[in-house]
Parts: C-alpha cells; structure tokens; sequence
C-alpha cells in the first residue's frame, strides 16, 4: 500500500513537473522506493541527487503540491491553503519565474501557498 501511495505521490507530481520544465523532466519511483528523474529528451533515468539547484526546487515545489493535494483527498475538511518555505531567494531569474508561476496558477485549483522569501522580487512578483 505505501508503494502504491509513493508512486501515486510520483505521477501527481510528475504531471505538473512535466508543466514546469515544459515537457522535459518527469518523476519515476525507482525499484528500491527511491525518486527518479526521466529526461523526456534522451530517456535516461537519474538519481534526484544529480538535478541542479532550479531542478531540485522544481522538483521540490512538484512534490510538495502533490502531497497536499493527496492530503486534502483523504480529509474531511478542504484544505486550500499551505504555506512553503522553499528558498525562492537562490533561484536564477528564469526559474523564479517558473516557480512563481506555477505558485500563481494554484488559485485556478482554489488552493492558495504562503511563500516566505527575503528576496524583494518574490514579493513583488507573487503580488
């Protein structure tokens, strides 16, 4: 059963991590319960220790999303709103712009993240 959960876990977070990195990284559960990254381009599977800094936040923003959304699927109450402390400050202009899309399209699933940053654009971007 917590097989079938983490690999759930992986699909839901493969699908928008797909949507991030446009079309060009997917998560996969390795045989030993480990995260795997598939380039889409080339087929080839890494271990998630080899992503980059953007890479490993994308990944990290995918996973988290999807785990709310699998916790609010086994609650009573909706839950629309989390908050994430994810270090939006170290990322390159282009992948905060990706991050911060992806966190502003969330409305659209009526969820709503909490970000912290002490990088003024963050604020100023997810206004």
């Amino acid at each position: 059963m917590a097989t079938e959960q983490l690999e759930a876990l992986a699909e839901s977070a493969s699908q928008r991590l797909n949507r991030l990195t446009h079309g060009r990284l997917a998560l996969e559960v390795g045989t030993k319960g480990e995260f795997l990254i598939r380039d889409i381009l080339t087929g080839k599977l890494r271990p998630v220790r080899q992503l980059s800094g953007g890479e490993t936040f994308l990944v990290s923003l995918a996973l988290s999303i999807a785990l709310s959304a699998q916790i609010q699927l086994r609650g009573t109450n909706r839950l629309q709103f989390f908050f994430l402390d994810e270090g939006f400050g170290s990322l390159d202009p282009a992948t905060l712009d990706t991050a911060l899309d992806a966190v502003s399209r969330l409305h659209l699933e009526d969820m709503t993240i909490g970000a912290t940053s002490p990088r003024s654009a963050t604020a100023s971007s997810a206004a």
